[in-house]
């Protein structure tokens, strides 16, 4: 299996470097392609872990026809047979991409369900409609966004997947405790508060004590 992950509208995300250290752990042969405005600390971040990444940017019209060859050339050039799409440009691109390439096996989250109604953006919404008319399986993230799904934009039941978001783990058990010492020591805190440590590179607060 070969993978490519395309997304867009992101400038970092924890969740996309924990896919890819899991992949990369199995050894499964995986690309990421971002769809952005800006160049995104997200293909930094993913290249330090020696994923391929490509860089697309968006100004206007014009990149949708320029970023859907790039994508297709990619998806081709690194034979992928299995697509993953996510935010609008990133489905658009990705799906169509995938379709014209003929990969079969072509999956989207969805993240933002209400998105096309909350911002009454009817450009959004067939975007929306597109995405689940051209993905193969849908992967909702939440009870009320499946039904969403299923009442609102009439999704196949048979392509939906349920997955809840998640955390690692690994990133909350295992706390080193000489580093919250040294916390401590230089900020002048007492044994008896409570402390969460920030951690930039992960965009994420850690417990390091309950005491």
């Amino acid at each position: 299996m070969r993978i490519a992950f395309i997304t867009s509208h992101i400038n970092r995300s924890t969740q996309w470097n924990w896919f890819s250290e899991e992949l990369l752990e199995r050894k499964i042969p995986h690309i990421h392609i971002i769809i952005n405005e800006k160049y995104p600390i997200l293909a930094d971040d993913l290249k330090k872990l020696g994923v391929t990444v490509y860089y697309l940017p968006h100004k206007g019209l014009l990149n949708h026809f320029v970023n859907l060859f790039k994508t297709m050339y990619y998806l081709k050039k690194h034979k992928i047979n299995l697509v993953h799409t996510e935010m609008p440009m990133g489905n658009l691109i990705g799906q169509i991409a995938a379709l014209l390439c003929l990969i079969k096996m072509r999956v989207t989250t969805v993240e933002n369900t209400t998105w096309a109604f909350d911002f009454n953006s009817k450009k959004q919404y067939y975007i929306d409609k597109i995405t689940f008319r051209l993905a193969k399986k849908i992967i909702a993230l939440t009870n009320e966004a499946r039904t969403f799904l299923l009442n609102v934009f009439k999704v196949d039941e048979r392509k939906l997947t349920h997955i809840h978001h998640s955390l690692k783990q690994s990133d909350y058990l295992h706390i080193d405790k000489s580093r919250t010492e040294k916390l401590r020591k230089e900020l002048e805190i007492d044994d008896d508060i409570f402390i969460i440590e920030w951690l930039p590179a992960l965009n994420i607060g850690k417990v390091t004590s309950m005491r």
